[in-house]
């Protein structure tokens, strides 16, 4: 795993952007592991690049694509950013388009009412009991099971996760973060968890009261309680003793 913190000079990043922003270099493709893409470029002999080690290359292209946005992935491999995939799709979330560039066959694109619909089927086990599915099965299941394309850009998303967060979802389904990635909860499923914890907190709330009553009660009986002195038979009251009590 890369840092995400930017040791570099901004003078390095205005020229690896000038690089890769002008025209004559718009269609470059590289390889798209982030080691090779950085051989490829270290072998290119790029003059913002000298005296970079293939280490620190590396470094170099992590940080392009996930924060400088002067790169971008394209159909597996690593192009400028304003070629990537991800710019495709915004334009095409902003227009409640399909990225059509990207699509590579004629399967129909699921609408908003037919998306609902597969969700809640998905979400939906053999018994009728809620699942959970993990998010990067959802596309896929879409497409296996109903023949559909699930095109989070033609409902104004960029992101999967991003479109399943949206507020028509939210009476269907919710996200769960885990260590290596999304799950899919059933928004059924989400409200029964949370009643389970109000009726937990209710229950616990009413014992921890109950017992500050019965604290209360307690201290109230000790205060208002007679004094009761005990006395030894074999021994007869002395002045002493009646002073102490």
């Amino acid at each position: 795993p890369y840092s995400a913190e930017d040791p570099f000079p901004q003078v390095l990043w205005a020229q690896m952007a000038a690089f890769f922003g002008s025209n004559i270099n718009h269609g470059i493709r590289l390889p798209g592991g982030r080691y090779a893409c950085a051989r490829s470029l270290v072998t290119a002999n790029l003059p913002f690049l000298a005296g970079y080690s293939l280490g620190r290359v590396s470094h170099i292209v992590q940080l392009a694509l996930s924060q400088r946005q002067i790169l971008g992935y394209l159909e597996g491999q690593v192009v400028t950013y304003f070629a990537s995939e991800a710019v495709v799709k915004k334009c095409c979330a902003a227009q409640l388009q399909p990225a059509w560039a990207l699509k590579k066959d004629a399967m129909p694109v699921a609408d908003l009412a037919q998306t609902r619909q597969c969700l809640q089927t998905i979400l939906t086990g053999a018994g009728g009991e809620p699942q959970e599915v993990p998010l990067p099965n959802v596309k896929r299941l879409f497409r296996s099971q109903f023949q559909l394309e699930l095109s989070e850009t033609a409902l104004g998303h960029c992101r999967v996760s991003d479109l399943l967060q949206d507020e028509r979802f939210h009476d269907i389904c919710t996200l769960r973060p885990q260590s290596n990635g999304y799950v899919v909860v059933p928004a059924i499923a989400t409200s029964v968890a949370d009643d389970e914890l109000d009726k937990r907190s209710d229950r616990s709330g009413s014992v921890s009261t109950t017992m500050g009553a019965n604290e209360e009660s307690d201290v109230e009986s000790d205060a208002f309680s007679p004094l009761r002195v005990g006395f030894c038979l074999d021994e007869p009251l002395t002045l002493e003793d009646t002073a102490d009590s």
